[in-house]
């Protein structure tokens, strides 16, 4: 996995590179440079998909959140704890805007953020047998209408989901009958 590190805050690099070479191959770094430059370079890196990953520290954490979102194909999020790194990876984003370098979990934001996310992975559906409703062709009488109804109250038990069932169990915590 590729990562590119942007920072304008003295020190913060040095700090990042040292947790993620522990777990990753070296990756590049630039520092000192304002948040707008972040954001094209950022932009500019991933379009061009040289990275796959891309770590911010910067001054004002917020103005280069805003700054990068308004950039095409880029989704960032602006992360000051860990719990925000995990939702950030879960819901796509390719940059991570790190708020505080110096916070006590700066170790695991950084570690979680540098990990590989969920977007590349494919959840199989799940596919239910169809059922094709059987019409009787002699409807619309009162005396069928009264046999209907007990071909209906006898089907029912069987059109129910096995309550131990996968069906069965969502309908049960969804409250359907």
């Amino acid at each position: 996995m590729k990562i590119l590190v942007l920072s304008n805050v003295a020190g913060s690099v040095d700090k990042i590179m040292d947790i993620l070479q522990s777990h990753h191959n070296v990756i590049a770094k630039e520092a000192n440079i304002a948040e707008s430059t972040m954001a094209s370079t950022a932009a500019d890196q991933l379009a061009k998909k040289a990275y796959d990953q891309v770590i911010i520290v910067a001054r004002d954490p917020i103005q280069a959140g805003m700054l990068l979102n308004k950039k095409e194909k880029v989704d960032a999020a602006v992360c000051g704890s860990l719990e925000d790194v995990k939702l950030a990876k879960a819901n796509g984003a390719n940059v991570i805007v790190i708020r505080d370098i110096n916070a006590s979990s700066a170790h695991e934001i950084i570690a979680n953020a540098a990990s590989p996310s969920l977007r590349g992975i494919k959840i199989p559906q799940i596919r239910l047998p169809e059922t094709k409703p059987q019409v009787s062709q002699t409807r619309g009488t009162s005396d069928n209408k009264k046999n209907d109804e007990k071909e209906d109250e006898e089907e029912a038990p069987r059109r129910r989901a096995n309550p131990n069932s996968l069906t069965g169990k969502i309908k049960d915590y969804l409250g359907i009958l």
